[in-house]
């Protein structure tokens, strides 16, 4: 199938295949590169009102209703901010931003173990709470491109589970080139549209979430559009313990007991109440992912090491000087 008025933000390629189709829009697969685009294109404009309204809550911006979860969260924060220490050997005296930052909680972490943090956010709430932890004059509000950064200023850039977010992803990845330093290292964290569930279980899938996601990568699309940026692939990721069993989890539910991830939306500031919710009462769905939870994890760790899990990551180093 094709659509004359798609074009694709990775290749500029003007022919698409469907590959879903949802309530209100689909996914598109360019032809050219592979790279999954929800159709119509979500509007830059409304997605930074819908992150600045209601995806956070309260002064501290909470993303979960339920503190467990927040103090889980934080939990899988360090845990992300000990990682990449480990792969910059050691994070002390090393420049860090974090693009799409969130509360700051990974770049608080980066902190206490001497990096010099900085952060991009584009809710002003979330942003709020990040330079409450690094400081204010380390935190952007707004896009990556307006923040200006020298070129050569950083020695890592990270970006978790926001590329799918961004409206121009080609260009946000060529900033990165440009601000990076020659030694540097860039680390991308997508949900994996090319893994054995999304491939599966189709719009059952928790993470096509189209209300918010632009673009679906696979490990090969996000490559190719890397390699377009000047970023060369070094090293794959293909378990996070923090996505990927809640991803499995309720996708599973999703199709057992319909819905459209109610459990997941019960459990955050959901900003489209429409949502279907199907008939299935909702302490059922909870029952149900507290069964299969456990199972989750160990079928995670499995897709992980066959490289078909449902999240992936890359390190990525600059190949091509900022000209």
């Amino acid at each position: 199938m094709s659509d004359r008025a798609f074009s694709c933000a990775g290749c500029g390629g003007t022919d698409a295949r469907s590959h879903l189709v949802f309530r209100e829009r689909s996914i598109l697969e360019c032809a050219t590169c592979g790279l999954f685009t929800t159709w119509p294109r979500l509007d830059a404009g409304a997605a930074r009102r819908r992150y600045a309204q209601g995806y956070y809550s309260g002064d501290g911006a909470s993303r979960f209703r339920v503190g467990a979860a927040e103090r889980i969260m934080r939990v899988f924060r360090r845990r992300r901010a000990r990682q990449l220490a480990r792969e910059l050997g050691g994070a002390a005296g090393k420049r860090v931003l974090d693009i799409g930052c969130g509360r700051g909680e990974t770049l608080l972490a980066l902190k206490n173990m001497g990096a010099d943090v900085f952060g991009t956010q584009v809710s002003p709430q979330a942003a709020r709470a990040a330079a409450d932890r690094i400081g204010a004059a380390r935190v952007f509000v707004g896009d990556l491109a307006d923040a200006a950064y020298p070129v050569s200023s950083f020695d890592a850039v990270t970006l978790w589970h926001v590329l799918e977010h961004v409206t121009e992803p080609l260009e946000t990845l060529r900033e990165i080139a440009w601000i990076l330093k020659p030694d540097g290292l860039v680390y991308i964290e997508v949900p994996n549209a090319g893994g054995t569930t999304a491939r599966s279980f189709g719009t059952d899938w928790l993470a096509y979430d189209v209300a918010h996601h632009t673009f679906h990568f696979t490990p090969e699309s996000l490559a190719a559009l890397a390699r377009r940026a000047g970023l060369a692939p070094v090293r794959e990721a293909h378990l996070s313990l923090e996505h990927s069993p809640v991803t499995l989890t309720q996708t599973w539910i999703n199709r057992a007991l319909g819905g459209d991830n109610r459990l997941f939306r019960s459990l955050t500031y959901d900003d489209d109440p429409d949502a279907p919710r199907g008939r299935v009462p909702l302490p059922i769905h909870f029952a149900t992912a507290a069964a299969c939870l456990p199972f989750a994890v160990l079928v995670s760790l499995w897709l992980a090491r066959r490289g078909t899990g449902d999240t992936y990551g890359a390190y990525f180093r600059r190949v091509v000087p900022p000209s």
